[in-house]
C-alpha cells in the first residue's frame, strides 16, 4: 500500500486504534553554524542519546542545522514546568556534552517547536498493514527540509 494509504483506509474501515506503546513527543528547532562533521562526513545524520531519549542532529542546506529532542515516552516532558520550549531545549542540550559542543558556536535561528509522532494500529483487517506510524512527524521533518532551503 502506498504511503498514507494505510491511515485512510485504516479510517474509512474504522479499524484504526491508538498504539500506547509507541507515543513519542519531539522538540526541535533548525541552529545556523553548528559544529558538523569534517570533510565528506559533514552531511551525515548523527544521534545523540541521553537518560530520557534521544536528540538527533541533521545537517540542512546553507549551514542550517536541524536539532531536536525525541522523547521515548518517558517522564522527561513533564519537567518543562514554566519554562518555554525553547529553554527546555537548549536545557537539554545542555544535558549531553557532545551536542552543546557542536552547538557551542551555533545560532538558533527558527521558533523551537512541539510536535507528536503517534503509532497506531489497524488490526488483522487482511488490507491494512497492522501497524503505522502518523505522518505528523515526517511532514514535521519535511518542513524542517523545506524551511531550511528558503521555501515558504
Amino acid at each position: 500500500m502506498r504511503p498514507g494509504a494505510t491511515p485512510f483506509v485504516a479510517n474509512k474501515l474504522q479499524i484504526k486504534q491508538a498504539n500506547t506503546k509507541h507515543n513519542a513527543t519531539a522538540i526541535y528547532a533548525h541552529f545556523d553554524g553548528a559544529q558538523r562533521h569534517a570533510g565528506a562526513d559533514a552531511g551525515n545524520i548523527t544521534i545523540f542519546w541521553f537518560d530520557q531519549g534521544w536528540f538527533w542532529f541533521i545537517p540542512l542546506q546553507n549551514g542550517i542545522t536541524s536539532i531536536g529532542i525525541g522523547d521515548l515516552g518517558s517522564p522527561f516532558l513533564k519537567t518543562r514546568g514554566s519554562r518555554s520550549l525553547q529553554q527546555f531545549l537548549l536545557d537539554g542540550v545542555a544535558t549531553c556534552p557532545a551536542l552543546a559542543q557542536r552547538l557551542r558556536q551555533a545560532t538558533l535561528r527558527t521558533e523551537v517547536v512541539a510536535t507528536g509522532n503517534y503509532s497506531y494500529t489497524a488490526g488483522t483487517h487482511p488490507t491494512v498493514a497492522t501497524t503505522y506510524c502518523s505522518a505528523m512527524l515526517t511532514r514535521s521533518w519535511t518542513l524542517c527540509f523545506h524551511r531550511a532551503s528558503g521555501w515558504r
